[in-house]
């Protein structure tokens, strides 16, 4: 008689996949090692950006900010455009009001022409402790207890106000840029604290 034996083998992979997902308001990204027991997770930065059309009028206000347009304990970036209609002095001025429930942080605040000259002085607030190029009322202190890039940001704990004169010409596109933080210090609905951004 004849007999026939077979063999089999198998052949397992395992593969690893990395998913990245974008949108235009969460960065998320986790990787995980196919090592033993061995996890590693990146934080998550969420970032908001809100951008504005181009002001052509003299209506002052560029943005209000509060409870319903900012996220609680994360720097959000507001972008908008302003073409002066004559030429002159503008003032960009930022009124906070905190509240029992937030404070506010401010940081890298640029005005730039379309060329990408910057027009303010000390945007970023790094010339500690003094406020150079910056008028301010009491009420407001440069800080590194939080800070969007390098060291220092402008907080305001009380009810404040802080703005920068510069040279505009007009028919000349500004681009405005300023970094906020809204500083959760208890919980609940906050209808009171708010940030107004103007150009006069």
């Amino acid at each position: 008689s004849t007999s026939t034996t077979s063999a089999s083998s198998r052949t397992t992979s395992t593969s690893t996949s990395t998913i990245s997902q974008t949108t235009t308001t969460t960065k998320s990204t986790t990787s995980t090692s196919t090592s033993t027991s061995k996890i590693s997770t990146t934080t998550t930065t969420s970032v908001t950006t809100s951008t504005s059309a181009t002001t052509t009028t003299q209506n002052p206000e560029l943005n209000s900010i509060n409870d319903n347009n900012i996220a609680d304990n994360a720097w959000t970036l507001f972008t908008c455009t302003y073409m002066p209609a004559i030429s002159g002095s503008l003032t960009l001025k930022f009124t906070m009001t905190p509240s029992d429930k937030h404070d506010w942080y401010l940081d890298d605040v640029s005005v730039r022409k379309s060329t990408l000259v910057e027009m303010l002085t000390n945007g970023g607030f790094e010339s500690s402790p003094t406020l150079t190029g910056w008028n301010t009322g009491s009420g407001g202190v440069i800080s590194s207890a939080q800070s969007h890039s390098s060291s220092h940001s402008f907080y305001a704990s009380s009810s404040t106000s802080i703005s920068q004169s510069f040279s505009a010409i007009s028919g000349v596109i500004y681009t405005v840029s300023y970094w906020v933080y809204f500083d959760k210090i208890s919980p609940g609905n906050d209808n009171n604290a708010v940030l107004d951004v103007t150009m006069s």
